[in-house]
């Protein structure tokens, strides 16, 4: 499974290239870049925290962020697909209308 985890951020960022206008590829991608060199060094932090707060009475709430975490990046993701397909559409319907001209 981890083998297919270094497929999903280049997949994302051409998904992105698609639904975002060009003037603002370049910002998005520096963000993209900038959370990807943040949230590994807070991570641990937060999830050590967490662990070490929640250890006497609920020891598996780690897991549960982790599972939060996990649904919130699913649904940006499948919002992102919703909006490459809406695009697509527009486009080819843009296409008909010069063809029918």
């Amino acid at each position: 499974m981890s083998m297919l985890g270094s497929l999903s951020p280049p997949l994302i960022r051409s998904q992105i290239t698609k639904v975002v206008p060009n003037e603002e590829v370049s910002k998005l991608y520096a963000l993209i870049s900038c959370m990807e060199a943040v949230v590994p060094i807070f991570s641990p932090i937060l999830f050590n925290t967490v662990y070490f707060a929640t250890l006497a009475y609920y020891p598996g709430a780690v897991y549960v962020i982790s599972a939060c975490l996990f649904t919130a990046c699913l649904i940006f993701v499948s919002i992102a697909e919703v909006l490459y397909y809406k695009t697509l559409g527009n486009q080819d319907q843009d296409r008909t209308l010069l063809i029918e001209e």
